[in-house]
């Protein structure tokens, strides 16, 4: 029972000399204001700037969107440029709900908007701007992120044939909803986006070069049109509060937007968003 007693005692001596070494060589090597890229226990890399930090504690840090996130020293794995992700790493730590999660955009694009396959020939067409707008956007965690938009979008398509050239011009006011997957990577952020939208047809305009019987019947559009986005891009953080976002996003109609021709939406944009920081 002795000789129980004194392994037990040993190893709990071994460990607490351990964990004291490791905690005094992470005191010793993070201070406030270093970047540096943790390694979590669950594989997970975290990157950003050291904010705060209790010696054997905690560590908070603020990642290149400005959201901070706080991890015990008991989580950490280690820590430097050679902390990468491992594979089969679980999901990424979670941020708690708060106001700093949330920011604010405004965004402007241009591109070309068309019609998906047809009964006719249909051609796209260039628009700038072809979409106008602001949104909120919500990080989740350091990966996943909620946004919402509120945009006038120009769309439409030119139609042309022997009997008959026009175009046709709809603007609608849209309403993305949309989650984002981001990734930092040294002093940007790539991202991926993909969502649902609806969109209510304020205003149509048929420009008719041979006067078309046609253009009478595609004056007559339905008033909701509904669809998908997806989109790619990088975002750049110019300081803690604003950052750019340039990226490119298609949409695509899943509404017949008239019975003529069974045409629906589609369009192709560059967006340049500004993103500020509640």
């Amino acid at each position: 029972m002795k000789i129980k007693a004194i392994r037990a005692i040993f190893k709990l001596a071994l460990l607490t000399l351990v964990l004291s070494f490791a905690a005094a060589e992470l005191s010793a090597q993070v201070n406030t204001g270093d970047y540096t890229q943790i390694l979590l226990k669950t594989g997970y890399a975290v990157r950003g700037k050291v904010v705060a930090f209790t010696p054997g504690e905690t560590i908070t840090l603020q990642t290149l969107d400005g959201s901070t996130i706080t991890y015990a020293t008991s989580e950490i794995e280690t820590y430097g440029k050679g902390a990468k992700p491992t594979a089969g790493g679980s999901k990424p730590p979670v941020v708690q709900f708060n106001r700093d999660n949330f920011r604010i955009m405004a965004h402007l694009g241009f591109g070309t908007s068309g019609a998906t396959k047809s009964d006719y020939d249909t051609k796209s067409v260039f628009k700038f701007p072809s979409l106008l707008g602001v949104g909120v956007k919500y990080n989740v965690d350091t990966m996943f992120s909620l946004h919402a938009d509120l945009n006038y979008e120009r769309k439409g398509h030119k139609m042309k044939n022997k009997s008959y050239d026009f175009r046709q011009s709809l603007n609608y006011l849209t309403l993305p909803l949309y989650i984002g997957l981001n990734f930092p990577y040294e002093n940007l952020i790539v991202f991926a986006q993909a969502g649902p939208y609806v969109g209510l047809l304020l205003k149509e305009k048929i420009k008719d070069d041979n006067s078309s019987a046609w253009g009478y019947y595609y004056r007559s559009h339905r008033a909701f049109d509904y669809g998908f986005l997806l989109g790619v891009g990088v975002e750049i953080p110019f300081n803690d509060q604003i950052s750019f976002r340039a990226g490119l996003r298609y949409t695509r109609g899943l509404h017949k937007i008239s019975d003529y021709g069974k045409i629906k939406n589609r369009s192709f944009n560059a967006v340049g968003s500004l993103v500020y920081r509640l």
